[in-house]
């Protein structure tokens, strides 16, 4: 990105200290924002049409209450990039991922990098015909998942320690710093 003038920047729906100890076990080597009050995701509704998916329920009263730090909801993710232009953003390419059946809810289906760049770099040279895409691998449904696969998957989940109810794989209180 920086090859073509531009920066990255992510921007997360919890606090800046959960942010700050995944970034530093993960390696990411670039700023993400915190956004706990989801701001962000209205300005970028409002100005350039990228309408991220907020969970509103399922982290702050559903089911996984009390496992992450969200205040508001959690951002699914999206990606979204601008030029400034004449005091306002010009878009260059924006997705969301919208949690389906087709996509396990949200955990597939994801715009590759690369594909996100070359709609970026098409509109870059004055072609916005891409600035909207949607790539048919984000959408379509996922392949079939055989009965062995499915019982792996379920037994990876339950040996994760929670015998009553399957929980996701989050980042350890921790950091996540270690093997496994």
């Amino acid at each position: 990105m920086r090859a073509a003038g531009g920066q990255l920047v992510g921007v997360c729906s919890q606090e800046q200290d959960e942010i700050d100890k995944a970034q530093t076990a993960w390696g990411i080597g670039f700023p993400i924002l915190a956004d706990p009050q989801c701001f962000i995701a209205g300005v970028l509704k409002e100005r350039v049409g990228l309408d991220l998916y907020i969970d509103t329920a399922k982290w702050t009263v559903g089911d996984m209450k009390g496992h992450h730090t969200y205040q508001v909801g959690m951002f699914e993710p999206g990606v979204c990039a601008v030029k400034p232009e004449g005091g306002g953003l010009t878009k260059l390419y924006s997705w969301a991922l919208y949690p389906s059946a087709a996509n396990s809810g949200g955990a597939i289906g994801r715009v590759h990098a690369t594909d996100a760049w070359k709609a970026i770099q098409l509109s870059l040279s004055g072609d916005f015909s891409l600035a909207d895409w949607v790539p048919e691998y984000t959408t379509a449904p996922p392949p079939p998942v055989s009965a062995i696969n499915s019982v792996l998957r379920r037994w990876t989940q339950v040996a994760h320690g929670n015998f009553i109810r399957p929980l996701g794989f989050e980042l350890p209180e921790d950091g996540g710093v270690g093997p496994g």
